[in-house]
């Protein structure tokens, strides 16, 4: 097999998957992103200007390639309005909350959950991460409430730390398969079932092709 062969094979498992943090200032996505990225924890608070882009490649078992776009966006006000700007065809959205900080769980709920909703257009997976985890004495958002309100909204819910990669990992690897899961494999057998479907159609206008052809030679 040539290199172009190679490479062609390559894009053709290849899936481009967006995926946007949103959620209030300070509340650590900054932080869940490089860990998650760069495997590094910086301490001290990160202020995002804007938005951020990063990418990352994950490869699946069924050999499918992911490459994930990361949009890390600014929690301030003043950014608000240009960052609903990089929802609009988000694949995923990962919400996130810090537990030590009870408004930024309310306004998770009141600002941020109807932005995506209203923002996102086609199909996509909803995350929310309890983020700072390893506060867990100082946490003003129990557990149980924060599972609930993602039961609610039908989303993947984990609290989550930059102090280490596993949790933002898992999370984001579960949302990933989900995506694929609901949207990308049922095109596939969408796109599977009308190939078969044109080959019998052929096949039929072949025989009648091969029928016809017989009787006028009687």
């Amino acid at each position: 097999m040539s290199k172009t062969d190679e490479n062609e094979n390559e894009n053709k498992n290849e899936i481009e998957i967006k995926l946007v943090f949103v959620g209030e200032t300070k509340v650590g996505k900054t932080s869940l992103i490089n860990q998650y990225i760069k495997n590094v924890f910086h301490p001290g608070y990160i202020s995002t200007i804007g938005s951020d882009k990063f990418i990352k490649k994950l490869i699946l078992d069924d050999s499918k390639i992911i490459l994930l776009v990361v949009w890390d966006t600014a929690g301030q006000e003043r950014f608000r309005a240009l960052n609903t700007i990089f929802l609009k065809g988000a694949n995923i959205v990962l919400m996130v909350y810090d537990i030590t900080n009870k408004e930024s769980f309310e306004e998770l709920k009141n600002y941020w959950y109807e932005i995506v909703v209203e923002k996102v257009n086609g199909n996509f997976i909803l995350g929310i991460a309890g983020n700072k985890s390893d506060l867990y004495k100082n946490s003003q958002v129990p557990l149980e409430e924060g599972k609930s309100y993602a039961n609610k909204v039908n989303a993947i819910f984990s609290e989550t730390t930059a102090l280490n990669l596993n949790s933002i990992q898992d999370l984001i690897n579960s949302l990933v398969k989900e995506y694929i899961d609901k949207f990308i494999k049922e095109k596939e057998k969408e796109k599977e079932i009308n190939t078969r479907k044109q080959l019998n159609k052929e096949k039929n206008k072949e025989k009648r092709k091969k029928c016809c052809n017989n009787n006028k030679k009687k």
